[in-house]
């Protein structure tokens, strides 16, 4: 007991002791007022108001500027009660925004250097294909909608009517009024394969890809029905040489620097993590070199 008085009476014990009772006493009562304090620097204001002016090609005026720094607590007040429930916490839609926005920053940091004549002529041969301007057909049709139950009359109209249109002059506007109502156009110009399949379908896009220009054709199935078309204009897929696309072909080139480097970053990124796999079926398997 002596003992205990003794250590009691020792100034640096006594000072510890009622340290820690403040200590307790704070956790128990006080509040943490630290998260509590939004700072807006004057960085966060040049940021704002560089947004502001991005957007609308002009600065802010004095009353704009404090709505758009009102509007910035704001958001920081509703984002940090939001984190104190967690309400990020598994929340899909934010973690995809948070990784989006980490890809953007990341690849902000990659520096990009002009490629030599060298390096961008290898990089339009391998990519030529994407450089081609697809073949474009002009055509006319006429249209014969099918009943509620599929017969061969559709079909044995238009293949009458094709024959008749083929013995008409080619400048004759026969095929106009011909046929049932469409939805659409009655002829479409300058169309490739793909726009063509996108309004009719892809095989009727395929068969209209192979009519020679001039005469009508036999009857054609669509999405919509039967038709008879004839191709008045067809254009060849063509290649499109350095000098005409060399604009695009330097972001297309810039482009695909910024992915590789950015797939780069990750790798190395990731072999700072391990990654454990309770099943080690998902794991991805590593690619062959």
């Amino acid at each position: 007991m002596f003992a205990v008085k003794t250590l009691l009476r020792d100034p640096f014990v006594q000072f510890m002791l009622l340290g820690a009772l403040v200590f307790a006493l704070f956790n128990a009562f006080g509040e943490d007022t630290a998260g509590n304090t939004v700072v807006v620097s004057d960085s966060d204001v040049a940021r704002l108001t560089a947004q502001w002016q991005s957007q609308y090609s002009r600065p802010p005026s004095p009353e704009q500027t404090v709505a758009i720094v009102e509007q910035y607590v704001h958001e920081e007040i509703l984002y940090r009660e939001a984190r104190k429930l967690d309400l990020g916490e598994d929340d899909v839609i934010i973690r995809r925004r948070m990784v989006q926005k980490y890809q953007f920053l990341s690849e902000e940091m990659l520096d990009v250097a002009m490629p030599s004549a060298a390096a961008l002529q290898e990089f339009y041969q391998q990519s030529k294909s994407r450089y081609i301007i697809p073949a474009k057909t002009s055509f006319y049709h006429v249209y014969f909608r099918e009943g509620a139950s599929v017969s061969a009359e559709p079909k044995e109209k238009a293949l009458t009517l094709a024959v008749q249109l083929n013995k008409l002059p080619a400048d004759s506007a026969v095929w106009r009024d011909s046929g049932d109502a469409f939805m659409l156009q009655r002829q479409y110009a300058a169309r490739t394969q793909l726009d063509i399949g996108q309004l009719f379908g892809r095989d009727f896009a395929r068969a209209v890809a192979q009519l020679a220009p001039g005469q009508w054709s036999a009857p054609l199935r669509s999405a919509f029905g039967w038709h008879v078309v004839k191709v008045v204009n067809k254009t060849s897929a063509q290649q499109q040489s350095m000098a005409d696309i060399e604009e695009q072909l330097m972001e297309h080139y810039s482009a695909e620097q910024r992915r590789l480097a950015s797939e780069a970053f990750y790798r190395k990124t990731k072999s700072q993590y391990q990654v454990v796999y309770a099943n080690p079926a998902v794991a991805a398997q590593p690619s062959a070199k």
